[in-house]
């Protein structure tokens, strides 16, 4: 009986190694694995659509993106290209810018022109210098144009809209248009200047100059352009600083004047009464200056009851006078006389104020005097004889400039 059940224990465990030895392969070496070698071909077909969705959106939401800029762009470029303006119509066909100078009253300086040919214009550094004595600067050339009549030169300062004075421009003649006709065949007329540009008044400093020329429908072309450059060397005399001859030697300022009814200026102010007097004005070179420029005041008739200012100033020479001496002073008194002849250095007419101590001015030429030394400034006060020509007749000295 026991062996019976020997036996039947060790059918069973054989039953089991078979079935072992079913689900196992032997390696070359003799060692089992496991089964698990179908593994990697589930892995591929498990993973491959969770890694391709994200992949697929990924264009799917970026196309927008990109696709609206591009949009846009045209929209932006189109908008930029409407507001650009229109190119300029040509105006000169050709040009000579023959010469150039300064002009003093209303002489041209020949000796000191900035140039004299049009090769010279190319060569020159496109700056004038110029003082406070320049009156205009005098240019020279011409103008072809693409119009069949031609249009007319001016000039335009520090940038402001060209003018165009008249006379400033003429048709040029045939001698130009033979040169163009040989040099330019598409210039079919032209406009010559022989003209003036005014400076005088300009302040002191930097300019730009431009030279325009306009043709017959009104566009307009710079030709010519250059910088000038102004120096205000006017000599203003600081009447604090005078000695004063005559009945009244004090220099008087706005808040101490003499006379309540002197000329309206500053408390601060310095002025010079004058009545049978002179102001010695200091050592000056005329040379550099083309005029002096005095302000005054003068009595008149109307504010005190019985005077005769008016009379007075008529019985007198009617001059300011620029001395190189002082007069000679009447004996026991400080009235001076008459001037002498050959003291005299400059002269000119003035006129008697409107009202009682009203402010005006009085011009000297001197453009042609090249004095350089001691100076005086004095008014008649005298008749032709020498004799007294104004009594109560007062004249007040405000300001003496050399320009």
């Amino acid at each position: 009986m026991k062996k019976l059940i020997v036996l039947l224990a060790l059918c069973m465990v054989f039953s089991v190694v078979l079935v072992a030895c079913d689900n196992n392969t032997e390696t070359p070496d003799g060692t089992t694995e496991a089964p698990a070698t179908d593994a990697p071909t589930e892995a591929p077909t498990t993973e491959a659509p969770t890694t391709e969705e994200p992949t697929t959106e990924a264009p799917t939401t970026e196309e927008p993106t990109t696709e609206e800029p591009t949009t846009e762009a045209p929209t932006t470029e189109e908008s930029t290209s409407e507001e650009q303006p229109p190119e300029p119509v040509k105006v000169v066909a050709s040009m000579s810018f023959d010469a150039m100078g300064n002009v003093y009253g209303t002489e041209i300086d020949m000796d000191n022109l900035y140039f004299a040919t049009a090769t010279d214009y190319a060569a020159w550094d496109k700056v004038a210098n110029i003082d406070h004595r320049v009156d205009c600067l005098k240019v020279a050339g011409w103008v072809a144009f693409f119009t069949e009549t031609e249009g007319v030169l001016g000039y335009a300062v520090d940038g402001a809209a060209a003018v165009y004075p008249e006379g400033f421009s003429t048709p040029a003649g045939q001698d130009v248009m033979d040169h163009l006709a040989a040099t330019a065949p598409d210039a079919h007329s032209a406009a010559r200047m022989f003209s003036d540009v005014p400076v005088k008044a300009l302040e002191a400093g930097e300019h730009t100059i431009a030279l325009v020329a306009k043709d017959v429908d009104g566009n307009e072309e710079i030709f010519a352009e250059f910088k000038l450059v102004k120096v205000d060397n006017s000599l203003t005399i600081d009447l604090s600083g005078v000695t004063v001859t005559g009945s009244y030697p004090t220099i008087y300022t706005g808040a101490n004047a003499l006379f309540p009814t002197t000329p309206a200026i500053g408390a601060d102010e310095y002025l010079v009464t004058l009545h049978y007097g002179s102001i010695n004005i200091g050592e000056v070179d005329l040379s550099q200056y083309s005029k002096v420029v005095v302000t005054y005041a003068t009595a008149a008739d109307g504010l005190m009851p019985d005077s005769n200012f008016t009379g007075e100033y008529e019985a007198t020479g009617k001059r300011v006078l620029l001395l190189n001496a002082p007069s000679d002073i009447q004996p026991d008194s400080a009235f001076e006389l008459l001037p002498a002849e050959d003291a005299i250095v400059a002269t000119a007419h003035y006129e008697i104020s409107n009202s009682f101590m009203e402010i005006t001015t009085v011009e000297i030429d001197i453009s042609e005097i090249d004095y350089n030394g001691q100076l005086y400034l004095s008014f008649d006060f005298r008749n032709s004889e020498n004799a007294f020509g104004a009594l109560g007749y007062l004249l007040s000295v405000t300001g003496i400039v050399f320009e």
